[in-house]
């Protein structure tokens, strides 16, 4: 028995048992026989470390870069998720409840089933006219060609030539020829008649170092 005493309470001393909560103020029963605060004080001191009642954060920067909003009362806001993505709101506060036509492909569209796409790519840029409605299948179609594009920048070859430059692919393609083509150019001529040299008929005269030795 004393041995059980310890170890929950840290003492040896019979606990009394409490009548009311021990938060200043607060009249309520405790939410067991022995513990010190009532069920709503025991909840918010475990959540936020404090008795006093701390107010909902209006906004919230969002891991994937968007933002979100406090409105519990908002059309869009879910129960127990008194936050709404500040897009949408922003877009249904400005054009209501729809139906919509996506963007990209026309189809017919509603909050159920749509996105908010940001025009210009920047996720917390929530301007009302930089938001457009999208399908589920055109939204991460865009993003995966945007994925796409910032991985090839990142690791693309890039060249600079009078003034200009482009990855390895953009050259290729502005000559007409493939990218394996303007590699072999660049490591057999000169960087001006690689670039500026276009496909020929049969496609591009590559001269072996053989010949260039001779």
């Amino acid at each position: 028995m004393h041995y059980q005493r310890k170890w929950k309470h840290g003492s040896l001393d019979l606990r009394q048992p409490t009548e009311r909560c021990g938060a200043p103020g607060c009249d309520r029963q405790p939410r067991t026989r022995y513990a010190e605060y009532c069920e709503a004080h025991y909840m918010r001191l475990r959540r936020t470390g404090s008795l006093e009642m701390i107010g909902a954060t209006p906004v919230i920067d969002h891991t994937g870069g968007y933002r979100l909003v406090y409105a519990p009362n908002h059309p869009l806001a879910r129960p127990r998720h008194p936050h709404v993505y500040e897009h949408r709101k922003v877009f249904h506060d400005a054009h209501g409840a729809g139906p919509f036509n996506c963007h990209v492909c026309g189809v017919r569209v509603t909050w159920a089933d749509m996105d908010v796409d940001h025009l210009n790519d920047v996720r917390d840029d929530n301007r009302i006219e930089n938001l457009a409605p999208a399908c589920e299948i055109c939204n991460p179609w865009r993003g995966k060609h945007k994925a796409i594009k910032t991985r090839r920048e990142r690791h693309a070859r890039w060249i600079e030539f009078r003034g200009e430059r482009l990855t390895m692919t953009d050259w290729a393609a502005r000559l007409g020829i493939a990218s394996s083509n303007l590699t072999r150019r660049l490591r057999l001529w000169t960087i001006e008649r690689a670039l500026t040299e276009k496909r020929g008929v049969t496609g591009p005269k590559i001269t072996s170092p053989k010949r260039l030795a001779r």
